[in-house]
């Protein structure tokens, strides 16, 4: 009984350890460039038509808004002015 309860406490423990670490928003602040590709792997999976998990999701928008919030979409023409 206690080889069994063992056994399935490792295999959990081994299924738990394969999921990526979660990052936050201000992670991916700090770090544009792992933001940059965690964006671009989930473009290329959505592009796919893969199924991502809500917290694949949320990650992809996590990083997504680190890097709008960077800078990356700044606008391009200048403001108008009507005086």
């Amino acid at each position: 009984m206690r080889t069994k309860m063992m056994a399935a406490m490792t295999a959990m423990l081994a299924l738990c350890a394969q999921g990526t670490a979660a990052h936050t928003q201000q992670w991916y602040a700090e770090h544009i460039a792992e933001a940059k590709a965690m964006e671009a792997s989930c473009l290329k999976r959505l592009k796919a038509n893969e199924q991502l998990t809500s917290e694949e999701m949320a990650e992809c928008r996590r990083a997504g808004s680190a890097i709008a919030r960077s800078g990356k979409y700044e606008v391009k023409t200048p403001a108008r002015t009507w005086w």
